[in-house]
C-alpha cells in the first residue's frame, strides 16, 4: 500500500513514559492541520482513542489505510475534525495488569459507570446497566437489530 497523502492532518509516531506500565508506551497520533493554527487554541475537537488488536501495534491504523481514510472524510466535510490517539501498550492491555485485576469487561464498565469513560464498543459486561439504565446502547454493530435490544438501531441506521 502507498504511504498516505494526508491533505487534512498528520499522523506520527511518539511514546511516553508511563509509571503505571513502568516504561516508554508507543502512540500514534492524527492532528488536523488546523490544530496548531493560533486562532484555534481554544477550539475544542473530537477525541478518538482507537483500540488495536491485542497484536498489533500503534502504526496499524495509519498503515492500513485508517488514517487516509480519515483524512479524506474530513476533505469532504463529512466528519468534524478530530485528534486521533491509537496507544500500544503491547503484548498486554491497560485494563488487565496482574492476575488480581479481575476481567478486562469488568474493568471497562466500572470506569463507564465512574464517568471515566465517555463511550466504549462493546464492553462485555454492559447488559444489566443497559437493562437498568444506567448506561444506554447507542448502536448495535450488526446488520439487523439484535434480539435482545429490539429498539436500538444498527450502526448503519
Amino acid at each position: 500500500m502507498p504511504p498516505p497523502d494526508l491533505k487534512c492532518g498528520t499522523y506520527a509516531a511518539h511514546e511516553f513514559d508511563s509509571e503505571a506500565m513502568a516504561r516508554k508506551i508507543p502512540y500514534g497520533l492524527y492532528l488536523p492541520k488546523s490544530y496548531e493554527a493560533p486562532e484555534n487554541k481554544d477550539r475544542k475537537y473530537p477525541l478518538v482513542v482507537w483500540l488495536h488488536g491485542m497484536w498489533e501495534d500503534h502504526m496499524r491504523f495509519h498503515d492500513r489505510g485508517g488514517s487516509q481514510a480519515l483524512d479524506d472524510l474530513i476533505g469532504k466535510n463529512e466528519v468534524p475534525e478530530p485528534i486521533l490517539v491509537c496507544p500500544s501498550p503491547g503484548r498486554s492491555s491497560f485494563y488487565i495488569n496482574g492476575k488480581d485485576s479481575g476481567r478486562a469487561e469488568d474493568m471497562v464498565v466500572t470506569d463507564l459507570l465512574a464517568g471515566q469513560l465517555d463511550f466504549v464498543f462493546d464492553p462485555g459486561g454492559a447488559k444489566p446497566h443497559i437493562k437498568s439504565g444506567k448506561l444506554r446502547l447507542l448502536a448495535v454493530v450488526l446488520s439487523e437489530r439484535a434480539p435482545n435490544f429490539p429498539d436500538t438501531p444498527t450502526m448503519a441506521e
